[in-house]
């Protein structure tokens, strides 16, 4: 009975310890995604720096897409941080008066499992009438 025990527990480990490793990947790349890791803070802050009227501590970071960077299919691997991958967010930082639609932002960044501030990240402000329309036929 005790060795029929041990060997559930052995297969149950099989089963799972590689997937928890997988896991474990992902929620690192996830926190790369989140209103606190580097990307995020970065671009909010400097999107206050240009209007102090945006309120950073309701900003909402979520993430648009995140893709494996390859090339001939063959994956890039930097020796010191692993695969290496491109992520695009969006940033939405509300008003503090909440008298205007919220800033919205994209961004885009390099990132691995092990850290997420490779690269300084690109944003794009895509605020709705944030721009003036061009009227010209």
């Amino acid at each position: 009975m005790q060795w029929s025990n041990i060997n559930k527990v052995i297969v149950f480990a099989m089963l799972f310890i590689p997937r928890m490793g997988f896991s474990l990947v992902d929620e690192d790349l996830d926190y790369c995604a989140k209103k606190e890791s580097w990307v995020a803070y970065k671009v909010i802050e400097k999107a206050v720096e240009k209007n102090n009227r945006l309120d950073k501590h309701r900003a909402v970071s979520t993430l648009i897409a995140r893709h494996k960077l390859k090339k001939e299919e063959l994956p890039i691997i930097f020796s010191e941080w692993g695969q290496l991958y491109s992520q695009t967010t969006k940033i939405i930082i509300p008003f503090i008066d909440n008298q205007v639609p919220p800033m919205t932002l994209i961004t885009s960044s390099i990132i691995s499992a092990a850290e997420c501030s490779l690269t300084e990240p690109t944003y794009f402000d895509i605020t709705p009438n944030s721009y003036p329309k061009d009227d010209t036929p």
